[in-house]
């Protein structure tokens, strides 16, 4: 006799483990009264989002006190990039004119409201690095225990810059580079900013990054902000071509001028978009970026001087190594 296997595993589509976040079986919301002031009162409720671009938070605040103490459900998800188990806890925070505090003991987390139903947390951790993150208010009974995180709101604006060099191979016109936009404040033109990504290896490749910290420092400043996403990075369209290295014939690195020339025409891509958004004021730019981009930012600076406003840095270089950009640099 032949029986049918059980097959209810098979076929169904696993979540991705990094999506779940843990949350207490019941939560224990109880509505403000009357005699907590309205702009306290304001964060009751429960807000998602992520720290970073890709930790995914929850939390959730039960309830507020006259006083602003507030119980608070502090709940974040697995993640590899940022070496965090999925975990949650009820801890004690204090809500007042400059929004909601508490302490994990190993970090110091803020939260301020921006809008009706968004909150923008700040994350200083002991070690003096700082995290940002962005969250949008949800119904608590939409919250189940682990809550699928798998969609949340991601700073800024997304945006395609067609490439002004690299075609699309089917003939279907040029190339497209992700990118994040940030409107300067106010009315009236903003001189730009374009802050660019680093470096990076294997699927990290596919990642997209928003900044959300340091273009809001470049918006308080008065900028309008455009990341970049070069090609092969993230969604934008093309092969990754940074990695375009000469050889020796021991397989030594011995030059890298290709990749470098890649990353200056997205580079340049980007600064072509960015000037003729309606709202940047017309003049040089502002070029900032970390670890292989602070390397760029200062050659296409030295190329164009009287395009550039200025260039920050933030650790440049392109490799390691005396030797790889001699020939480059000849």
């Amino acid at each position: 006799m032949m029986t049918t296997p059980t097959l209810a595993q098979v076929g169904t589509q696993k979540p991705d483990p990094e999506s779940l976040v843990p949350l207490p079986k019941q939560l224990e919301m109880k509505p403000p009264d009357a005699s907590v002031r309205s702009e306290i009162a304001r964060y009751h409720g429960a807000w998602v989002g992520s720290w970073g671009d890709d930790l995914r938070h929850v939390v959730v605040i039960e309830s507020i006190e006259q006083s602003g103490k507030a119980a608070i459900v502090y709940a974040t998800s697995d993640s590899a990039a940022y070496s965090a188990w999925a975990s949650w806890q009820r801890i004690d925070g204090m809500i007042g004119e400059s929004g909601a505090h508490l302490s994990l003991g190993h970090a110091e987390v803020a939260y301020e409201l921006n809008g009706p139903d968004r909150l923008v947390g700040n994350f200083a951790h002991k070690t003096g690095r700082v995290t940002l993150g962005l969250l949008t208010r949800l119904d608590p009974s939409q919250l189940g225990s682990p809550h699928v995180l798998d969609k949340w709101e991601i700073p800024g604006e997304r945006v395609f810059i067609p490439h002004t060099k690299v075609m699309r191979s089917d003939g279907g016109g040029a190339i497209k580079l992700e990118a994040r936009l940030y409107r300067p404040k106010g009315p009236g033109s903003a001189p730009l900013a374009i802050f660019n990504h680093g470096s990076d290896i294997g699927r990290n490749l596919l990642n997209s990054y928003s900044y959300f910290g340091e273009a809001r420092w470049l918006l308080d400043k008065g900028f309008a902000v455009l990341i970049p996403m070069r090609r092969g990075r993230g969604l934008s369209e093309g092969t990754y071509g940074e990695a375009t290295y000469g050889t020796s014939r021991s397989g030594q690195i011995v030059d890298v001028a290709q990749g470098i020339e890649e990353a200056i025409d997205d580079l340049e891509a980007a600064l072509l978009f960015g000037r003729a958004l309606p709202f940047v004021k017309p003049g040089p730019v502002l070029l900032a970026g970390q670890s292989r981009v602070g390397f760029l930012s200062v050659m296409y600076a030295g190329r164009h001087p009287k395009d550039v406003l200025g260039v920050v840095s933030f650790a440049g270089g392109w490799m390691g190594g005396s030797r790889v950009l001699e020939r480059f640099n000849s």
